[in-house]
């Protein structure tokens, strides 16, 4: 039995949510740092990046 493409998409996104929420519980319970955090570098090349636009 195939799934219409709006009841897949459903499904994607309650995983999508609830992997969501298990990462936030991971990192605010456990103290786990998962989510990649940009470096200091980073917001400087894009601050130059952005004033010579």
């Amino acid at each position: 039995m195939r799934k219409s493409f709006r009841g897949c998409l459903t499904e994607t996104e309650d995983k999508a949510a609830i992997l969501y929420k298990v990462i936030e519980l991971a990192e605010k319970e456990y103290l786990i740092p998962i989510r990649k955090n940009s470096l200091p570098d980073q917001s400087k090349k894009l601050a130059k990046k952005g004033k010579n636009q």
